[in-house]
């Protein structure tokens, strides 16, 4: 499910909001965000919120790493990772977080059946954010497009 932050949302609550969403339950349920797509002039102010919140953004060898270990070649889910909570999917993909963080948030550079990260059963502990989206409304169409179709993405975000 993704989520759309505007830049006219509150971000500290929306930051909490979406960080306690996806902690909770080490995010079982499949109605959680599973990735954020930020207005793009607020995109960095809510990464550091969610950081504040307790997301830790994983970097590039980190975010390879996950996609390794948590799907299989067919590109199905390693369900080994499944309510497991964001130091044990670390640690499990090869690397170690700070024990304070509650979910991992990997940036994500495409979206759609291009990112085996946005999918419906994506692992349940970390979301995916993505910062180059459009505004208004036209980013929320976009969204739902994506959620409820899975279109090829660079239709969801203005570059």
């Amino acid at each position: 499910m993704p989520v759309y932050v505007d830049r006219s949302a509150d971000l500290e609550k929306a930051a909490r909001y979406i960080v306690a969403s996806k902690a909770f339950d080490h995010s079982t349920i499949c109605a959680t965000e599973q990735s954020v797509i930020a207005d793009r002039p607020i995109a960095g102010r809510l990464l550091d919120l969610m950081r504040q919140e307790g997301a830790y953004v994983t970097d590039l060898h980190e975010t390879e790493a996950l996609r390794r270990a948590l799907f299989h070649s067919d590109g199905s889910l390693n369900t080994a990772v499944v309510g497991k909570s964001a130091q044990f999917v670390a640690a499990y993909s090869g690397f170690q977080i700070p024990a304070d963080r509650r979910v991992l948030l990997t940036p994500l550079t495409e979206a759609g059946r291009a990112s085996r990260f946005l999918t419906r059963s994506s692992p349940r502990c970390w979301a995916g954010m993505r910062q180059k989206a459009g505004t208004g409304w036209r980013a929320i169409h976009r969204a739902h497009q994506h959620w409820r179709t899975g279109a090829h993405p660079d239709h969801l975000c203005q570059r």
